[in-house]
């Protein structure tokens, strides 16, 4: 799949970037010149890579991810080291999933609050991956629902607040 020049899409766990031009270096090979969106930098990645690349999910997509993440939950592994731990999210990222992204996010918080109410520290692993999740999710939502960033979680909030209560038949 070839991106056009302005495509807002997903790069890895770089988060969303723009293609700023496409062009053939030396070898004829295809090069994305990629700018990410919150950061001040240029990525030249070939246009056949096999780093994880999609287009950004649409306005509708969004609004339809933020009514189901109270619904969404992933299960943590019974682990008992961070190496552990660490791989496990390592896969959850591999997947580029919106949805499990905002199932870590919701799963890993719900995590924090149950340590923190009976005086336990967070566990770092879960730290570095939560605010990495919320970089990715929220960086993605910003740009489709055309809000800053640092206001992605209230308006998830208010969104959420606001939905009429569905009838269940």
């Amino acid at each position: 799949m070839l991106f056009k020049i302005n495509e807002l899409i997903v790069y890895g766990n770089s988060g969303v970037c723009k293609v700023k031009d496409i062009c053939a270096q030396d070898d004829e090979r295809l090069y994305y010149k990629l700018e990410p969106v919150f950061e001040k930098c240029v990525i030249f990645v070939p246009a056949d890579t096999k780093i994880f690349m999609r287009p950004v999910i649409s306005r509708d997509e969004a609004l339809r991810l933020i009514y189901r993440l109270p619904l969404l939950e992933i299960s943590l592994p019974a682990v008992h080291n961070n190496r552990e731990l660490t791989e496990y999210y390592k896969t959850k990222f591999s997947l580029h999933s919106c949805e499990d992204l905002g199932a870590m996010i919701k799963t890993i918080h719900t995590k924090i609050s149950d340590q923190t109410a009976i005086g336990k520290k967070p566990c770092q692993t879960d730290l570095k991956y939560i605010k990495k999740a919320e970089e990715l999710l929220y960086g993605e939502l910003s740009v489709v629902l055309d809000i800053p960033v640092d206001n992605v979680p209230e308006f998830i909030e208010k969104t959420l607040s606001s939905r009429e209560p569905q009838k269940v038949c």
